[in-house]
């Protein structure tokens, strides 16, 4: 049962119904291929199990990604039974692809064999994200039976596009871009992408609150300089829980990666104080001088 999420990397696809399970799979026992998984990965994104497009450089030039689908059989390798090869040998599944967004383009539909003995099968996902504002949008791949939609959505690949703050499809620009604030509001997470300069190596964030009239509040403030996977994460991240009072400011100090985009996350503590509440973010990038000027650009975004 999907969920009425303010964004949807906060629950994923939902909560499981069991009533409602129960009832779909009663009602669609026996169909072919019922009982199967699917594996959805794209070979040329390290076997991703979806598309996350992050940095400003990732935009640039042809967007179109092939997408490996793989029925998962709870078959042995070896000593098969016969109506276990027929089971194998017999799948022939006709799919409808369909997109939710209009910037993101898939064939119409796909045969899915058992591929078990082959490899898998594929398709090709195109991406024309030219006019997306600043900011992530998310869409998705829906594949259904085409013979039978009642069976609903039988797999599935998620797409995230990231165009960072001072960026556009069609690349960065020097200027600072517009000031940008940050409404709390409980339990909603607020997210920044900022393009980092090249030789940044380091940035200075500061938090500027005023008139707090029901008082102070806690926030988990979380950055992330770069998900390109070749560092773990938690090398790289900066995760602190801070007290905003009235009128004050808080200094946090991220490493980032030049090119990167540059994550700032915060959320409402809400079990300390669930009032909303709204505040200034500045962030300054700077270098050690070993790749360009030590201070980069001041008041990279701001808010009211």
């Amino acid at each position: 049962t999907p969920l009425d999420d303010p964004e949807p990397f906060a629950q994923g696809v939902g909560l499981i119904n069991a009533p409602g399970a129960i009832s779909y799979a009663l009602a669609h026992h026996g169909k072919p291929g019922q009982h199967l998984g699917f594996a959805v990965e794209l070979p040329s994104r390290r076997n991703a199990r979806g598309l996350y497009l992050r940095d400003a450089a990732e935009l640039e030039g042809p967007l179109s990604f092939g997408v490996s689908v793989k029925p998962l059989y709870d078959l042995p390798l070896a000593g098969r039974s016969e109506d276990e090869l027929d089971e194998l040998l017999g799948t022939e599944i006709e799919v409808a692809l369909k997109a939710s967004a209009p910037w993101v383009t898939a064939p119409a539909s796909m045969v899915l064999l058992s591929a078990r003995e082959r490899g898998s099968q594929s398709f090709t996902v195109k991406l024309n994200p030219d006019g997306l504002p600043a900011g992530v949008h998310f869409a998705r791949v829906d594949a259904t039976d085409a013979a039978d939609p009642s069976r609903g959505v039988l797999f599935s690949l998620p797409v995230t596009v990231v165009v960072p703050e001072g960026c556009s499809t069609e690349g960065c620009s020097v200027e600072p871009p517009k000031e940008l604030g940050y409404a709390l509001r409980p339990g909603v997470p607020s997210r920044r992408f900022v393009a980092t300069p090249e030789v940044a190596e380091w940035a200075e964030v500061t938090l500027r609150t005023g008139a707090l009239p029901d008082g102070p509040h806690n926030i988990v403030f979380h950055a992330v300089p770069s998900a390109r996977g070749d560092v773990p994460h938690a090398y790289l991240e900066t995760k602190k829980i801070l007290q905003l009072r009235e009128y004050a400011t808080e200094k946090v100090m991220v490493p980032v990666r030049g090119g990167a985009s540059l994550e700032i996350c915060m959320q409402l503590l809400w079990l300390q104080n669930p009032s909303a509440v709204e505040l200034n973010a500045d962030v300054e990038f700077h270098s050690f001088g070993m790749r360009g000027m030590s201070k980069l650009v001041g008041r990279i975004f701001g808010g009211r």
